[in-house]
């Protein structure tokens, strides 16, 4: 990528942003706020949101900013709405915590405007990864997605979903879709390279997170969708090499614990004992209880961290129980048990087969 696109970028999505939130509300003939403040701190929080790093206080800041100018401003909770899914599903905060407060956002943005597709693909989502409620979650994405077709990430978050109940290819071209509507945001690659990831097409999965790292330069955290299908390809230098650069993204005392549990599998399978061992141990020892009150370290992490690391030494009863934990946390990284690669070895176990039931995993593969 040539140095000119990448001093142009920031700016060139900026106005890409602009564009399609005036464009969906235009289509919607409602005036999002009269309040210019508050429709200035509600585009510098999408602005944060799409560059996809992890700048999560920033952006909800803004967006409570949006609030306090104008309490009748349904993105400004619906910005918050989606923010808190986020740090819930990446580990910043609890997921018995975030999800709650992301719904009660979501529910009050549709209270004062019901037509924006945002709060419709929170709630959506949170149907999936929080109360694996899936026959609800794909009415929410429809209902997002149908009288707002523009908007990106409903397609991106609906592809996830199609690949989490199964129906991979259907997945794929709903984050095609989500890319070719928002070419320079980075969900539509997360999501097309995990459809690919899932319907274990890992050249292409590969390709589309290298676009990702274009697009997200200033994040790391692409290098981890590329790991996922170099770990499948048998590329395992390379998978460890990218999981080592995405973990560098995060500060000390973030929500690294999934991330090293990838990392750990990728030692173990591949025969690196040691390195296997000590991340293991890392795991294992960190302080959970402590985690549970600050909310910014849940047992959900690493539970689902250490039991990936099990899974890479073959150990599979153990790798289940510590899955089995995630589960009962509401790790969001679960919901991918059905569809993922990783769990191909533990498919034929018995309790593989009880937690798919418990999280209704075995009957979600639903109808178009």
């Amino acid at each position: 990528m040539s140095s000119t696109f990448r001093v142009t970028l920031p700016e060139t999505w900026r106005k890409v942003s602009r564009f399609n939130f005036i464009q969906r509300h235009q289509q919607s003939q409602k005036k999002p706020t009269e309040n210019s403040e508050a429709y200035t701190h509600y585009l510098k929080g999408r602005y944060i949101w799409n560059k996809g790093t992890l700048e999560y206080e920033k952006t909800l800041d803004q967006f409570q900013l949006a609030i306090q100018k104008d309490p009748a401003f349904a993105l400004g909770y619906s910005g918050s709405a989606e923010t808190y899914l986020i740090v819930s599903r990446n580990g910043y905060l609890s997921p018995k915590i975030g999800y709650p407060k992301a719904v009660e956002f979501a529910r009050k943005a549709i209270s004062l405007d019901e037509t924006p597709a945002e709060p419709h693909a929170v709630l959506a989502t949170i149907r999936q990864e929080y109360e694996w409620n899936w026959d609800e979650a794909q009415t929410g994405f429809r209902r997002a997605i149908a009288p707002n077709p523009s908007y990106s990430t409903a397609h991106a978050w609906y592809a996830l979903y199609l690949g989490h109940v199964g129906r991979c290819e259907l997945g794929i071209v709903k984050a095609k879709r989500a890319v070719e509507l928002d070419p320079l945001g980075p969900r539509g690659c997360q999501s097309l390279s995990e459809e690919y990831l899932f319907a274990n097409q890992y050249d292409k999965a590969i390709e589309a997170a290298e676009t990702l790292v274009e697009l997200s330069h200033e994040s790391r955290i692409p290098y981890s969708f590329r790991a996922l299908a170099e770990v499948e390809k048998g590329m395992y230098e390379e998978a460890i090499a990218d999981f080592q650069k995405a973990r560098k993204q995060f500060r000390p005392e973030g929500p690294t614990g999934r991330l090293i549990g990838r990392l750990g599998h990728a030692y173990a399978i591949s025969g690196r004992v040691k390195e296997a061992n000590d991340t293991l141990h890392e795991l294992e020892s960190q302080p959970v209880t402590a985690s549970a009150k600050s909310s910014s370290l849940p047992p959900s992490i690493w539970a689902m961290g250490i039991g990936l690391v099990h899974l890479g030494f073959g150990n599979s009863q153990l790798a289940l129980e510590w899955l089995e934990k995630a589960a009962d946390e509401r790790d969001a990284g679960i919901i991918h048990l059905k569809c993922e690669p990783i769990f191909s070895s533990i498919r034929e176990e018995p309790a593989y087969e009880a937690l798919l039931r418990k999280m209704g995993l075995d009957r979600a593969n639903l109808g178009n």
